[in-house]
């Protein structure tokens, strides 16, 4: 079996062998550097890994998009049931007022992201989620 490398055509088997034997040093090496300069900062007292969000204001944040999702899906939910667009849906949410989590316009992409949130999208083509037909009515994603 002859092995042709595009930046080294003419290359031998001896060659080829040279090069991966030196890559695989120098892989060696970037590894023992990395263990190493990872050991120095552990012993600064440096925090390796996990989140780096002291306050929890990521999670607390999450709640509340998620709790704001499933406090408008209904009305997104229905609407989408009588077999309007996301574009119609968001018109009509901008129309009366309501306020996107951030204060903003509705878009398509967000009432899709509303719908998401509240149940995935395979969960909609497997039948599993059923639109609310009235906005005091609960949703089902099983």
């Amino acid at each position: 079996m002859n092995l042709r490398v595009a930046c080294m055509p003419y290359a031998d088997k001896f060659q080829l062998h040279i090069h991966a034997v030196l890559a695989e040093q120098e892989r060696t090496l970037i590894s023992e550097r990395t263990k190493a300069a990872l050991k120095a900062a552990k012993a600064r007292g440096v925090k390796l890994g996990g989140m780096r969000d002291p306050l929890m204001t990521r999670n607390a944040v999450m709640k509340e998009n998620a709790d704001f999702a499933q406090s408008i899906s209904p009305i997104i939910k229905s609407t989408r049931a009588s077999g309007e667009t996301l574009a119609i849906i968001a018109q009509a949410l901008n129309t009366s007022g309501k306020p996107t989590p951030r204060g903003g316009q509705w878009t398509s992409t967000a009432v899709k992201q509303v719908l998401d949130r509240t149940c995935p999208p395979i969960a909609w083509i497997l039948g599993k989620c059923t639109p609310a037909l009235t906005p005091s009515s609960t949703d089902s994603c099983t």
